[in-house]
């Protein structure tokens, strides 16, 4: 192993020619170092012919061509576009979002369901795997969710979670009914669920508005922020919590939002760190 550990050294310091090219035999076996003392390297010459022609045929054979290359950032952009594509693949199945490889995702709000917490074109940060760390979901979570009966990735709040009891119609049914007289209870037709949940429950009658279920296990209930615009748990039941796809803890775009003249000018609203309090739709 010594001639071994002799011919790295000399490959680092002499130029190996693989031309055949006797080089000099003194150039090959002395070393002059501070000490003026002469060093012999006991490593055959042909050792080291052959070791610089499989050098020089490494160098030439396994590195393209400059111009055959891949520029760096194509070859980043497509490694970064696949792992987000199968990212966003694992989001619509419950069986492989377990394995999902990243901590955090950006997710972008669209429609007015969530309003006024979530605008659409707005950025937020998800956490996907809260869970995992000892935080579980509680009441108030604004979460991002797959909705197996839309086939759809959706953003809701978490209102109610198992044993819970919860009014079918939503949280501010009794308000609707009361203050606006509003025979619907706040809860909007949406043509892909003609047969709403809460409707299916409650029956018709006067006292629709207060009918209650209690939760079942490993469930949660769903409602968005503007009920008028929001199809959630009151059309389609409670959701398996295996469907929920991680807490939004905060907004990353825009830092600071302007309040609008329709919505409560309150200090949390203007935060980037969304509250576990559900703003009242009704003001």
């Amino acid at each position: 192993m010594s001639w071994i550990i002799q011919l790295y050294r000399l490959s680092r310091e002499l130029p190996l020619h693989a031309t055949g090219s006797k080089v000099p035999f003194s150039r090959l076996c002395t070393r002059n170092v501070a000490t003026t003392t002469i060093v012999k390297w006991h490593v055959p010459y042909r050792i080291v012919r052959r070791y610089g022609q499989l050098r020089s045929k490494a160098s030439s054979t396994t590195r393209p061509p400059p111009e055959h290359r891949i520029p760096k950032f194509i070859a980043y952009t497509c490694i970064f576009i696949t792992v987000n594509t199968i990212g966003g693949i694992m989001q619509y199945s419950d069986d492989y979002f377990p394995y999902y490889p990243f901590r955090y995702a950006v997710d972008i709000g669209i429609g007015p369901s969530m309003l006024p917490t979530l605008r659409p074109g707005e950025l937020y940060l998800r956490d996907c795997w809260s869970t995992w760390f000892k935080r579980p979901y509680s009441r108030g979570d604004v979460v991002t969710l797959y909705n197996p009966f839309s086939k759809a990735i959706v953003c809701k709040r978490i209102i109610g979670l198992e044993g819970d009891t919860v009014r079918v119609f939503g949280e501010y049914a009794g308000e609707y009914y009361s203050l606006q007289n509003d025979g619907d209870l706040g809860v909007p037709y949406d043509e892909r669920y003609p047969q709403q949940y809460c409707r299916t429950v409650a029956g018709n009658g006067d006292t629709q508005h207060t009918t209650t279920i209690s939760i079942p296990p490993n469930h949660v209930w769903l409602e968005g922020d503007n009920p008028l615009e929001s199809t959630d748990s009151r059309h389609y039941g409670p959701l398996p919590v295996s469907s929920l796809r991680g807490r939004l803890d905060m907004r990353l775009w825009p830092i600071r939002r302007e309040t609008k003249p329709n919505e409560q000018s309150e200090e949390k609203m203007d935060s980037t760190v969304l509250s576990s309090k559900r703003p009242n739709p009704i003001g």
